[in-house]
């Protein structure tokens, strides 16, 4: 089967599927290619709510191999001049200025986060999760 677009989406061959376990790799992706995933659990016929979205870009193919070359971080947004994003508890986070320096530095708790800073565009990155944003 051909990947199907739908509102400048690709969407996987063979997905959405029922994976048991924890985790689960996904394969036959397009180098260089944003991708975006929610999730839902199931135990004894109950079905969670859809988890929140995140967003991964695959490496390039030019002898790099395969692999994802980001991952966003999960609902950064700013307001008021905090960011606010999710993580899982004891995750590093910094925050750079666009001059590239650091302005914070620290580890994350377990749900929302939440990280004052001063106005201005700031690079979030939260383990392995990189994102931007306009702190107004």
């Amino acid at each position: 089967m051909d990947d199907i677009m739908v509102d400048n989406l690709v969407r996987v061959d063979g997905y959405p599927q029922d994976v048991t376990g924890t985790s689960h790799e996904v394969t036959g992706l397009t180098p260089a290619t944003e991708y975006s995933y929610a999730v839902t659990a199931k135990a004894n016929e109950e079905t969670s709510p859809v988890s929140n979205e995140i967003s991964v870009t695959t490496l390039n193919d030019e002898g790099h191999g395969t692999g994802i070359a980001s991952v966003t971080v999960d609902g950064l947004y700013a307001v008021n001049g905090t960011i606010y994003f999710n993580a899982v508890a004891g995750e590093r986070v910094e925050v750079i200025n666009t001059l590239g320096q650091c302005v914070y530095a620290g580890a994350t708790v377990d749900g929302l986060n939440s990280v004052a800073v001063e106005v201005g565009i700031v690079v979030v990155k939260v383990g392995n999760s990189v994102g931007k944003v306009v702190v107004k």
